[in-house]
């Protein structure tokens, strides 16, 4: 399904081409698996496209990079970016891919710039709306060029970003009142590294010298045991690697099970995300 959440805008981009403004409306698009919002900038001849991709309730997103400027040889290239109009952008893990005939990057982020991930303790801050307000462009620094995408106040296409994610948590069988509520979420209960090893890298798949990014969601039961794995992403068009990330996921992951307010076990769901990436 999907949703056109604002007008375009009337230019296209300004004659050095660094700075683009948008050719298209937003685009919302969601199913089962995760919500997806896009927007077209640049010519009809020279296209780009952004992509705000989240697979569970949260303030970090995928974000992908679609566009003829994103060719690149590197599999990881250095790719730094920052929202908003002030500071320096700033180095982003990475992996290439195609859309079609463009080249694209595929990068995570969020829109107050902050680095977090599961190393760091507790949950990282949520983003508020005033800071999605005052965010309307992005910069891109790849290859010794910038390029600075105008998006136009990011409060409310995110607003409908929340509304999407919470219709995903519904559809998992799930109450999103309830979800949002819990005291503690999920936890691993053993070290994610140890869930996947170097074996289990699929063996066609490393003699092709073949990589990938698994989106993956845990179903966790109130004894904070896996009872289904869904694959939410494969950049990868082989399903190998999806196969074989939720074979070994149910073998060794291990949670401590999400928690009411009142300290009572709740079903709920782990969401992460697998980067199979060759030595």
């Amino acid at each position: 399904m999907g949703a056109l959440l604002a007008s375009p805008a009337t230019a296209a981009g300004n004659a050095n081409g660094n700075l683009l403004s948008p050719s298209s409306p937003w685009r919302l698009d969601y199913d089962r698996d995760r919500c997806v919002m896009s927007r077209r900038f640049g010519s009809e001849n020279d296209p780009y496209f952004l992509q705000f991709i989240r697979y569970e309730p949260s303030d970090g997103f995928a974000f992908n990079l679609i566009g003829r400027r994103f060719a690149t040889v590197d599999n990881r290239p250095d790719l730094r970016i920052r929202f908003g109009s002030g500071g320096t952008p700033v180095k982003v893990s990475t992996m290439t891919g195609r859309l079609g005939d463009l080249p694209m990057i595929f990068a995570s982020a969020r829109l107050d710039n902050l680095d977090w991930n599961e190393d760091k303790s507790g949950p990282p801050p949520a983003v508020p709306p005033t800071t999605e307000a005052s965010v309307t462009e992005v910069q891109v620094a790849l290859k010794g060029q910038r390029l600075t995408f105008k998006l136009g106040p990011m409060d409310r296409p995110m607003a409908a970003m929340r509304r999407c994610e919470a219709d995903l948590v519904r559809s998992w069988g799930l109450d999103p009142q309830v979800q949002a509520a819990l005291a503690t979420r999920v936890q691993p209960a053993t070290p994610p590294y140890r869930w996947l090893q170097t074996e289990d890298y699929p063996e066609g798949m490393l003699l092709a010298g073949q990589q990938a990014i698994i989106a993956f969601r845990l179903m966790v039961d109130l004894q904070g045991k896996p009872t289904a794995c869904s694959v939410q992403a494969n950049i990868a068009r082989d399903k190998t690697f999806a196969e074989t990330t939720c074979k070994a996921l149910m073998r060794r992951a291990r949670f401590t099970p999400a928690r009411s307010a009142t300290g009572d076990a709740v079903v709920s769901f782990y969401a992460s995300r697998v980067n199979w990436v060759i030595p």
